[in-house]
C-alpha cells in the first residue's frame, strides 16, 4: 500500500543513491527500457534499478563501485564517461545503513539492488525520535560552497557532514556571481569554499568581489592546478588559503581548525 510504501530516511542521501543508479542505467540503455521499483523484505526495503543495456562482466562486479576503479573506467570509456556515479550511490547507500549490490549478464542488462532498514513513516514516535536526533545535529555552522561540478559538490558534502561530521549547513553555490550574491545576503556563511574555474565568474573575480563585502570571511581555494603561480593569483584576488584536487579529508580539516574553528574551544581530527 502507498502508506508501506512511504519510509522515513534522509531523502537527500537516498535522491543521490537513485539519481545516480537511474543516469547510470540510462547511459548504458541504448534501447529497451529502465525499471524502478522496490518489494518489502520482513525489516528492509529492497529497491531496484534495472536495465536492458550493454551488461558488466562478471569479474568486474565487484569493482565497478569502487572510485577511479579500472572497471568503472573501462565501462565510462564506452559511453563517453561515467564519473563517480556510482561509488557516490554505494557512499550514500551505506551512510543510510544499507548496502548496494548489482546482478548483471554481458550483453543482458544489469540489475542494481538497494538494500535499506525499513522503517515504515506511520510509527510516529520513531520518527519523533529521529527527528530529534537530527535537530540535535542541526547545523552550527553555515558553509558555502562554490562548485559547478555538482559531482564534486557531493564528494565535498558527503566529507564535510558523513566523514568530518561537522555539524554544518552547507550552501552550494553553482557559479562564481551566486557566491558574491549569497554572500552578500546571507550574514550567516562564516567559511567558504571556492572553487576556482566556474562559469560566469571564476574564483578569482567572486573572491575579490566578497572581500570588498566582508573581508573577514575565510575563503580557501580549491583547485586542480597547484602551481606556484596558481597559488599566488588566488592569495592575491584575497583567498585565506589554497586545497588542492582532488581534495583530502586532512586538507578540508586543517582548514577548518585554523580558520573556522580557531578561538571556539573547537577541533576536529
Amino acid at each position: 500500500s502507498d502508506k508501506e510504501s512511504t519510509i522515513f530516511t534522509d531523502k537527500n542521501k537516498l535522491n543521490k543513491v537513485l539519481s545516480n543508479l537511474l543516469e547510470n542505467a540510462l547511459k548504458f540503455t541504448n534501447e529497451g527500457k529502465v525499471e524502478l521499483g522496490y518489494q518489502l523484505k520482513d525489516k528492509e526495503i529492497e529497491i531496484f534499478v534495472k536495465d536492458s543495456g550493454i551488461g558488466i562482466k562478471p569479474e568486474k562486479q565487484k569493482m565497478i563501485f569502487e572510485r577511479f576503479s579500472q572497471a568503472e573506467k573501462e565501462l565510462s570509456k564506452k559511453v563517453g564517461g561515467l564519473g563517480l556515479g556510482l561509488s557516490i550511490a554505494k557512499e550514500n547507500a551505506e551512510l543510510l545503513d544499507g548496502k548496494i549490490s548489482v546482478i548483471s549478464d554481458l550483453g543482458k542488462g544489469a540489475a542494481f539492488f538497494v538494500t535499506l532498514p525499513y522503517k515504515p513513516a506511520n510509527l510516529v514516535s520513531e520518527i519523533g525520535k529521529e527527528k530529534e536526533k537530527i535537530a540535535e545535529n542541526k547545523g552550527k555552522y553555515t558553509i558555502l560552497v562554490a562548485e559547478d561540478e555538482d559531482i564534486n559538490f557531493m564528494v565535498l558534502e558527503i566529507l564535510l557532514v558523513d566523514k568530518i561530521k561537522l555539524p554544518c549547513n552547507i550552501i552550494h553555490a553553482k557559479d562564481g556571481m551566486e557566491a558574491v550574491e549569497l554572500c552578500k545576503n546571507n550574514g550567516d556563511i562564516e567559511f567558504v569554499l571556492m572553487d576556482i574555474k566556474m562559469p560566469k565568474m571564476d574564483g578569482h573575480e567572486a573572491t575579490r568581489l566578497i572581500k570588498q563585502i566582508r573581508p573577514n570571511l575565510p575563503i580557501i581555494a580549491q583547485t586542480a592546478y597547484s602551481s606556484p603561480e596558481e597559488k599566488e593569483k588566488a592569495f592575491l584576488a584575497g583567498c585565506n588559503d589554497f586545497i588542492s584536487k582532488p581534495i583530502s579529508k586532512e586538507s578540508v580539516i586543517a582548514v577548518l581548525n585554523h580558520y573556522l574553528l580557531a578561538g571556539k574551544d573547537t577541533e576536529i581530527h
